[in-house]
């Protein structure tokens, strides 16, 4: 596969699009740099020294601890304090099993998770408390592709539930899919039509934002918005690689906007010539 790539992106008659993963902490820095999209993203850092592990948790009642490169949730701690001790909840292996570490002792803490770091890179970040739907916490799942016409539009729009115990809203780490149309109603009332239409523009400001300080030809990406109790807006992932959408009708549509923009760029590429 990676040959393949390799092929086709020194290929000059062939044009590629999202030719590869994001980096975490590149996506970060991208989107911080851009000044309309700065204010959606939760305070973000490189993992590392004692002093800034210190200044997270002392400032935010929940605090993440996410890999660079991880993907469908894998990797995952959540920090939170609870009376006078710190609770580490992490998931191991490909399931959706939470451990937990607790003491009152910050240093301790920070020892336990850089054990569990391994020296690889992460990222750690402010929580963000969300809205809930039926006592749980939620957040929105879209995917953004170029259409027919070479331009950004939303193809599809979900709702990840986070599962009774489960520090994410992963699926595969015990999430559950929700609809926005049930659900949107159900927590905003009349708001909720104007609060998705606030989420679709800011998934295509997304877009078009990494892939103006990327400098990379995209033609897709799954973005991961959540809503906080105020209705604020916070961006927490961005992928080039989008996995498959459990539902059926967006994972139809996705596969026929791939072939959309790849005939955009077919067609484009024979007027040019």
């Amino acid at each position: 596969e990676q040959k393949v790539l390799k092929f086709f992106l020194t290929e000059p008659q062939t044009e590629l699009f999202n030719p590869q993963f994001f980096d975490k902490q590149e996506l970060f820095r991208w989107l911080a740099n851009d000044r309309m999209l700065r204010s959606n993203l939760p305070n973000t850092a490189i993992w590392g020294p004692l002093e800034v592990f210190t200044h997270y948790v002392r400032h935010y009642d929940k605090v993440y601890i996410k890999p660079s490169r991880g993907k469908a949730g894998q990797g995952i701690m959540q920090v939170s304090k609870k009376s006078d001790q710190y609770h580490l909840t992490y998931v191991t292996g490909q399931g959706d099993t939470l451990r937990q570490f607790r003491t009152k002792e910050r240093q301790h803490l920070y020892r336990k998770i850089n054990s569990l770091v391994k020296g690889q890179p992460y990222l750690i970040q402010q929580g963000i408390p969300l809205c809930r739907y039926q006592g749980r916490p939620f957040d929105c799942r879209l995917l953004v592709q170029k259409n027919r016409n070479g331009r950004w539009s939303v193809t599809g729009f979900g709702i990840r539930v986070a599962g009774a115990k489960s520090i994410t809203t992963h699926v595969p780490r015990g999430g559950r899919i929700g609809n926005p149309d049930r659900i949107f109603p159900h927590v905003f009332g009349a708001r909720a039509q104007f609060v998705y239409e606030q989420a679709t523009n800011l998934a295509l400001n997304v877009a078009k934002g990494i892939e103006r300080q990327s400098g990379m030809q995209l033609g897709e990406i799954s973005i991961d918005l959540g809503i906080d109790r105020h209705q604020n807006m916070w961006l927490f992932e961005a992928n080039a690689k989008p996995m498959k959408f459990d539902e059926p009708r967006i994972r139809k549509r996705s596969l026929e906007r791939v072939i959309d923009y790849a005939t955009y760029l077919f067609e484009r590429r024979n007027e040019v010539g």
